[in-house]
Order: structure tokens, then sequence, then C-alpha cells
């Protein structure tokens, strides 16, 4: 994790619960989350589980499976993102708070759709 010179989610597509409507849900947010923050991409990631593979000892998995809902791991970098650099301070701080109020007003967006 940190390898990857990106903001992204980790969705839980392999959980043995996941289905069409978490799929939209996880859509949408990605598709809200591109709209509110410069810095979030959906090209670069580790990419979805295959169907009943997903590493349930994640949080994230457990509540998304456990409670049938939209739950995803924010990535963000450790360096730089590839695809809107800051040469003079790269991945800094307040990109992240950046990033992080960029993910309230996604959650904002896709609020009426989630249980």
């Amino acid at each position: 994790v940190g390898d990857i010179p990106a903001t992204f989610f980790l969705d839980n597509a392999g959980i043995p619960g996941w289905t069409p409507r978490l799929q939209r849900l996880h859509n949408a947010f990605s598709d809200a989350m591109l709209v509110a923050s410069p810095n979030f991409q959906t090209e670069l990631g580790h990419g979805s589980d295959a169907p009943g593979t997903a590493n349930m000892s994640m949080g994230t998995r457990q509540v998304a499976q456990h409670f049938d809902c939209l739950a995803v791991v924010f990535e963000q970098p450790f360096k730089d993102v590839i695809h809107n650099p800051e040469p003079t301070c790269g991945w800094s701080p307040a990109r992240a708070m950046a990033s992080g109020m960029s993910l309230v007003q996604a959650i904002h967006k896709v609020l009426p759709d989630v249980r």
C-alpha cells in the first residue's frame, strides 16, 4: 500500500454478499468523488477481487458483508499523484486534508441512495 502514486477506492467486489446494488453504489460514490476531488481517479488501483475471494480480515469488507452496505478503503499515496502533480510540495498534509473534504462532498452526493 502506498506504492501507487494516486488516490483511489479499494472496493469490496470479492465479498460473498456483493450485489449489483452495491456495485451501483460503489460506482456512484466513485463518480461523485471524481467530481469533488482533482486528486481522485479510477484508472489506477489494486483492482477488484474475483467473487467470493475477498480477504475478509479487512474491516471494510466485514462491514460491507455484515451490513450489506457501501464501504471503501480510501487510498492516498505517500508520494505525489501522477495525474495532478504538484512539483513544489508533492503529496502533502494540506492535499490529504483537501481530499478528506472532497470525500465528505462525495458522501453527501450519494447519501440519498444509501440505507
